[in-house]
């Protein structure tokens, strides 16, 4: 019985996994309430969940610590990024629901474009969390590491993309994600992303720049 109680124990390890991610969703919203300043939490995020090397208990430590160290360049990032996928996001609505049908050949630069701002959007901040860039070299390596990860970035833009579907389409899964993200689901989605990041994508990088 003592054994199930030690900090060690499998179910003590993942009860406290659980109720950091709790405790880090809920100081991720209160710090992303302005909107503006989503983009550093996400940095912060990133910051504990996917860099972090050890188990001591100091993740609220390591987010504040990154959300003041990296809120210029990722409120850099985050603000013109989020306007120019709201305009493009726009320019979409137009060519399917406005303009005649004769101008849909118009949609193939502006999901280009879209796809660089989602690019940005997808690889900037853990790359914040992690190195020293300057900004437009970040904005560069963001694209270059999307294309070069393709499988990756498909996999990403697939789980966005089922969250805001079933959401906007079903008012009971609308109720059930908004509890979920409310509760745990940034730091978990945040998680899973760090899963593949630091498995498939990262780890490549880094070869790289070693050579």
């Amino acid at each position: 019985m003592d054994s199930f109680f030690r900090p060690d124990n499998p179910f003590s390890r993942f009860m406290t996994q659980v109720f950091r991610l709790i405790i880090l969703n809920v100081v991720f919203i209160f710090t992303s309430l302005p909107v503006f300043t989503i983009g550093a939490g996400l940095t912060g995020l990133y910051a504990a969940l996917l860099w972090r090397e050890d188990d001591d208990g100091h993740t609220l430590g390591i987010y504040f610590s990154s959300f003041k160290k990296n809120f210029r360049q990722a409120t850099l990032v985050w603000v013109p990024a989020l306007a120019l996928g709201a305009f493009f996001s726009w320019e979409l609505y137009l060519v399917f629901h406005v303009l005649d049908p004769s101008f849909k050949l118009l949609q193939i630069p502006v999901w280009l474009m879209l796809f660089f701002v989602v690019s940005v959007l997808l690889y900037a901040f853990p790359l914040i969390a992690r190195y020293e860039e300057k900004t437009g070299q970040l904005l560069k390596n963001c694209v270059l590491i999307s294309v070069g990860n393709i499988p990756v970035t498909i996999l990403f833009l697939v789980i966005l993309f089922l969250l805001l579907d079933f959401g906007l389409h079903n008012g009971t899964v609308m109720v059930v994600l908004f509890s979920i993200f409310l509760f745990m689901g940034f730091s978990l989605l945040i998680l899973i992303f760090s899963f593949y990041l630091k498995r498939w994508v990262f780890p490549k990088l880094e070869k790289k720049e070693q050579k």
